[in-house]
């Protein structure tokens, strides 16, 4: 736009929240360049002029606020923008308002409407952990010694909800500040609290409730912690041998030979299946137990068992162990069978005797 042989204004005029009858209500007039020197006017409707903002070089005093209604308006300005204030909105405020700007010979302005909406309560409140929707009074998994995002959401309301958490003092948590994001003519409303944790958190229960002037009592969402271990070591060993991880497990031809895969330390107990390569003529037989750990009475240490009778076609091949909580892998090892047979036993022994 021009004004002569002057560029004008570029005013617009933003807000971050809805009007909400009852509520006050701030409308962003913001425009560029940015100017010291300048005559801003607020009007309401065709030409109800509600506040003015004036700095002229000559002046004294810069600036100077002329608001006619201060019990209904506020105003506050700098030198990029000059926000206006609606106090205690009701149906008498609905109407278009212009902010004008003048400076010299140049000018611009910008309107909008203001339709005040009517107070709404949120339908419900929710709980989230990472991408997962628990709802309430449900319970949610959480790894020991690790951090948790878990968030209170609360659903389609006006104003934004007030939520807080509710969380036993034994919990290590850092409750985050509440957002409050505008859908529509809604808030959805979210508060996170981050939580790290411990084995003897199992159980506990956080709440989350969500307050607002148009209910009669809170609503609330809660759910309880389901603290898991994962296993501190896995082993994949000889059954009846030394409990150690081998990277090679030698099985004659043939010839019968139990394998044990262990988890040690976890919480709860583990579900731990044997897989074998694909193609393979290996026949499993497998047991699997649990006990209380060693290491502590809390946790659990889980054995599975399994019996396999080789070929030599199994030679090189891995068998893995894997060790599941809620369907999801918490722990592996995996070792490579060497497969002898009874003629690579008789040249080996026939090497040694004619070399002595």
């Amino acid at each position: 736009m021009f004004t002569g042989r002057h560029h004008a204004f570029e005013v617009s005029i933003q807000t971050d929240s809805i009007p909400i009858i009852g509520e006050d209500f701030t409308l962003v007039c913001s425009f560029t360049p940015e100017t010291i020197y300048k005559h801003l006017v607020w009007k309401k409707g065709e030409n109800i002029q509600v506040a003015s903002h004036s700095c002229w070089r000559s002046l004294y005093y810069c600036p100077v606020n002329s608001i006619p209604f201060p019990l209904k308006f506020s105003l506050k300005t700098d030198n990029s923008s000059g926000n206006l204030t609606i106090r205690n909105l009701n149906e008498d405020d609905i109407s278009d308002y212009r902010c004008s700007l003048s400076s010299g010979e140049i000018s611009g302005s910008a309107i909008k409407q203001v339709k005040p909406l009517t107070p709404d309560p949120p339908n419900r409140i929710l709980i989230t952990a990472g991408r997962k929707t628990l709802y309430c009074f449900n319970n949610v998994s959480v790894t020991a010694g690790k951090q948790h995002n878990i968030t209170c959401e609360s659903m389609w309301s006006r104003p934004p909800a007030i939520l807080k958490w509710r969380i036993p003092e034994c919990v290590p948590a850092v409750v985050q500040d509440q957002s409050d994001v505008i859908h529509g003519n809604f808030y959805i409303s979210r508060k996170t609290v981050t939580i790290t944790p411990s084995k003897d958190n199992d159980g506990k229960i956080l709440s989350c409730t969500a307050s607002h002037p148009e209910l009669e009592k809170e609503l609330n969402c809660s759910m309880d912690l389901k603290v898991q271990v994962w296993p501190m070591n896995m082993l994949l060993f000889t059954t009846g041998g030394n409990q150690s991880q081998l990277t090679d497990i030698y099985v004659q031809e043939d010839s019968p030979t139990s394998i044990t895969c262990k988890a040690i330390g976890s919480f709860p107990a583990v579900d731990l299946p044997v897989s074998f390569p694909y193609g393979s003529d290996i026949i499993p037989i497998t047991n699997s137990s649990k006990n209380s750990s060693l290491f502590d009475e809390k946790l659990f240490d889980t054995d599975t068992t399994i019996k396999i009778y080789p070929k030599k076609t199994d030679h090189g091949k891995y068998i893995r162990c894997y060790a599941f909580m809620d369907s999801e892998v918490v722990g592996l090892e995996s070792a490579k069978l060497m497969v002898y047979g009874l003629q690579s036993i008789k040249c080996l022994y026939f090497s040694i005797t004619s070399e002595a």
